[in-house]
């Protein structure tokens, strides 16, 4: 995965076939170019509009949906969690996802089992984003699918490139991954970082743009977090 790759000019049959296995998902000729990197249009898709509008109108239920003061964080969160499964591409068990998020679409999104988000997470989930077993995301993260081109002869286009975060990362508050990013498995990102090119797995990275400061042994990985995000 690279930021900096062109858009496609062809389906990824890859990319077409992880996507289905996922839920929720509209078929039609606009998703197809869209998850395969090619340049796409939504505001002319009907479908995807109405599916925008639908991720929309869950966010914000599910950012302003009144909790009563008798319900237990056990029954809160499952109840959360049954919305989330209306709406995201997969959902893995014991998933907590703290009030507000923002998603494009939804349905591009693949969450592991143990995810745990803190709050105030934005997911541009133009292409697939898919986020893997006992990741912690940290407050005000934001996941960047969508990129833009300028083309002479068709002016500025839009096309998406997916995000990929393996198992047992760690990203810290406010950074911002990049379209076409993959962070290693028990990597970790410091706060405030903006992750524009691929982390190696057991790596710690920190800066705009992000940089590897040093590796993780793999028996200390989770660890260092239990003092809370740095």
């Amino acid at each position: 995965m690279a930021t900096q790759a062109e858009s496609a000019t062809e389906p990824n049959l890859e990319l077409l076939d992880a996507a289905r296995e996922l839920e929720n998902v509209p078929w039609c000729e606009e998703y197809e170019a869209m998850i395969s990197g090619m340049p796409f249009d939504e505001e002319s898709s009907p479908i995807l509009k109405q599916y925008q509008l639908r991720s929309k109108w869950f966010c914000n239920e599910y950012n302003c949906g009144y909790v009563p003061s008798n319900m237990t964080p056990a029954n809160v969160n499952n109840r959360r969690i049954f919305g989330l499964r209306k709406v995201l591409g997969k959902i893995g068990d014991g998933v907590i996802m703290e009030r507000p998020i923002s998603f494009s679409y939804g349905f591009n999104i693949s969450l592991g089992s143990g995810v745990l988000v803190k709050g105030n997470l934005m997911i541009s989930d133009c292409a697939l984003v898919t986020i893997g077993n006992r990741v912690t995301i940290g407050y005000n993260v934001k996941l960047v699918t969508d990129a833009h081109r300028f083309c002479e002869h068709i002016g500025v286009y839009q096309y998406a490139r997916p995000i990929k975060i393996e198992d047992g990362c760690f990203i810290g508050d406010d950074v911002i991954v990049l379209p076409g990013i993959k962070i290693g498995e028990g990597s970790k990102i410091e706060s405030r970082s903006i992750v524009s090119e691929d982390i190696p797995e057991h790596s710690v990275a920190a800066g705009a743009p992000a940089r590897i400061v040093r590796k993780r042994g793999i028996s200390n990985v989770g660890q260092e977090e239990k003092g809370g995000m740095s």
